[in-house]
């Protein structure tokens, strides 16, 4: 606790959310500060693409600006938050826990801007190609993180409740016998080595990358000329490829498509290969679709020094045929 006062004392008459008749001005001057730092690092990105383009390295620029304008897109949202009358400011009495969690969200906040800017100067410092990209995975690991925490917050000024993480199953199945409940797919039980068949096409899994948290997914390698990978959590599946995405808002475009952002956040990752087993690292991912559950979908992934950006189609579980390992005797 001793560490979150010593953040927020930095910020002139913060006092908290305690007082009803100061909420407006505590959050005004939150939002102030994280915004004002976030404009700082976005200059500091885009004086890098200037530098670029007057070396006239033309094709660096490009990842380098919607780098800039991911950090300038989330100033925008922080700085332009508009609440109404109810949650945190309404007559009722606050739950004593949101008013808590708010003052740790402002903590975590001001941190996570922070964290950027050495990001910001590993690549002001990058004199190569790869050593721009992996400052650039990290910016923008850190800044979709800031914005889930931010959304996080959001929900909590609105509603003037606590937030709390999402449960991907019906607490009312405990009603039910266990021989009654929803099966868990088999899909999601598929390990390295293992068998499937896709709509007749046979695969072998080579490589897994399994995310945890609340709503937990798992994403398998299942051919590599052209890599080809499998998407599965409890509800749905989609068959992805490496694939470019054009960000435009809070959505992206896809082969001239656009996608809706369906679903963010982070947890915790760890991915078996041909190379063995990472140690576990926080990936940060964002889920965007069509209108149907086997439309067009496309998941990015960002973890500290590292990102994928895959896109496909949903499918249905039960296009997904499990056999396991195969025979090997």
């Amino acid at each position: 606790m001793d560490r979150v006062t010593n953040i927020l004392s930095s910020i002139p008459g913060y006092d908290g959310y305690r007082d009803k008749e100061n909420r407006r001005e505590t959050d005004k001057r939150v939002r102030e500060r994280i915004s004002s730092r976030l404009g700082d690092l976005a200059r500091g990105i885009e004086q890098v693409a200037t530098d670029l383009a007057n070396k006239r390295d033309i094709q660096a620029v490009g990842p380098v600006d919607s780098a800039a304008k991911s950090v300038r897109h989330l100033q925008n949202l922080v700085s332009t938050a508009t609440y109404g009358y109810g949650g945190l400011y309404s007559d009722r009495n606050v739950d004593e826990v949101a008013l808590e969690q708010l003052h740790q969200f402002d903590a975590d906040l001001l941190t996570g801007v922070e964290t950027l800017a050495p990001l910001v100067d590993n690549l002001v410092a990058a004199s190569d190609a790869a050593g721009r990209e992996v400052a650039l995975t990290e910016i923008r690991a850190a800044v979709s993180d800031i914005q889930m925490r931010f959304e996080q917050r959001s929900t909590v000024v609105e509603t003037g409740r606590p937030n709390m993480p999402t449960v991907s199953t019906s607490p009312l199945t405990v009603l039910e016998q266990e021989s009654t409940k929803p099966l868990k797919p088999a899909a999601l039980s598929l390990e390295q080595g293992h068998a499937l068949s896709i709509g007749g096409e046979n695969y072998i899994v080579d490589a897994v990358i399994d995310i945890g948290g609340n709503q937990p997914m798992r994403i398998y390698r299942i051919d590599v000329a052209p890599e080809r990978w499998l998407l599965v959590n409890e509800r749905f599946a989609a068959l992805l490829s490496p694939g470019q995405i054009t960000e435009q808002g809070e959505g992206i475009v896809v082969d001239g498509q656009a996608l809706t952002l369906h679903g963010s956040g982070s947890a915790p990752s760890t991915v078996t290969g041909l190379g063995g087993k990472s140690g576990q690292q926080t990936v940060a991912f964002r889920v965007y679709g069509g209108a149907t559950e086997a439309g067009p979908l496309a998941i990015t992934l960002g973890w500290p020094a590292a990102e994928m950006r895959l896109v496909g189609r949903g499918m249905a579980l039960d296009d997904i045929e499990v056999f396991g390992k195969p025979d090997t005797r």
